[in-house]
């Protein structure tokens, strides 16, 4: 490199220093700062992201012990045997039925559901539609946050 500089016209020698300094502050605004710039970008986004999810289920906790102390239900259901494919169609009318691993009796009224990876804002719809058609209530529920932004694994007893 010392040798082809060396080779050229002062002139061109200067042109050549000129382009370098001028091509120095780009390449480390495009290497260093716009990187960084973009992962704080991703960093803002997703610790919103995290901070709706934990607002939303902190609303879905509050309204699981507000349920809790309101009691049993009113409506009583004879067996499990009618609870099941209800419960399934809801699970189909929300959309979430594909993101059951697992639905199994839980005593004479209720059922375990659990969840693999379901889109939180789906699974409160649920739990309210359940809730307001079936006259079910979360007895129990246990929610974790996934790798996938919005997405939780969750295992809750219904009742």
């Amino acid at each position: 490199m010392k040798k082809w500089l060396s080779r050229l016209e002062p002139r061109e020698q200067r042109i050549v220093g000129l382009g370098g300094l001028v091509l120095l502050p780009i390449l480390t605004y495009l290497a260093v700062v716009e990187p960084a710039y973009q992962a704080l970008d991703k960093a803002e986004s997703s610790l919103a992201s995290t901070q709706s999810l934990h607002q939303k289920i902190a609303q879905l906790a509050s309204e699981a012990s507000a349920l809790k102390s309101r009691g049993s239900s009113s409506v009583s259901r004879a067996s499990t045997t009618n609870l099941l494919p209800e419960l399934e169609s809801s699970l189909k009318q929300v959309g979430i039925a594909n993101s059951v691993k697992r639905i199994a009796p839980q005593g004479d009224q209720g059922a375990q559901i659990i969840f693999e990876s379901v889109a939180f804002n789906l699974l409160y719809q649920w739990i309210e539609l359940i809730d307001q058609k079936m006259a079910l209530e979360v007895q129990a529920i246990s929610i974790r946050e996934t790798a996938q932004e919005g997405m939780v694994k969750v295992s809750l007893t219904v009742k």
